[in-house]
């Protein structure tokens, strides 16, 4: 085991040897201590990408749950679609047709209303995919960070196989 030498030595003794292990702190080592700029600023962007991540996942969810509602209850989509004929004065188009005349409004809103909801899909899960692209850039060891996850898929599937291990043998009995 090497020492190191320290400039000031203990009250007992009249020199000051010290572990490697415990290595001396300079000046310079306690500023390390303090989170630098370039931590705070990767903290705050992986709180931005988590902020991103979540709002995307809630308006996913919104829009996930807005189209069950509307297949179990199809007249809602029908006070949208009067609603944006209105919004995009559509009521009253027409199309001549021979003799007839054929009235395009409400298909036409109907198309808007899903072209919509489409569109704030799509943007939900650019947010998503944006959010996480800021969390895994900002991460210091990536490889570490991957690693853990595997070990702790891992240990979900041992934990998993003892269950189902155990389960049998009470099935057994």
């Amino acid at each position: 085991m090497r020492r190191a030498w320290c400039e000031r030595p203990f009250p007992e003794e009249t020199a000051c040897w010290q572990n490697e292990a415990m290595p001396i702190m300079s000046e310079d080592d306690a500023t390390e201590k303090t989170p630098s700029i370039e931590s705070k600023l990767k903290l705050a962007i992986q709180v931005l990408g988590i902020l991103l991540v979540l709002a995307g996942a809630y308006y996913v969810i919104l829009i996930l749950t807005t189209g069950i509602r509307i297949s179990r209850d199809p007249s809602e989509l029908a006070t949208t679609m009067d609603a944006w004929s209105k919004l995009l004065k559509l009521q009253d188009v027409t199309v001549q047709s021979g003799t007839s005349k054929i009235a395009v409004g409400p298909p036409a809103a109907t198309a808007m209303v899903y072209l919509w909801y489409f569109l704030t899909g799509a943007i939900a899960l650019s947010l998503i995919g944006a959010g996480g692209k800021l969390v895994s850039g900002a991460m210091p060891e990536k490889e570490q960070f991957l690693a853990a996850l595997k070990q702790l898929l891992q240990r979900f599937r041992n934990e998993e196989e003892r269950s189902a291990l155990t389960m049998s043998r009470q099935r057994n009995r």
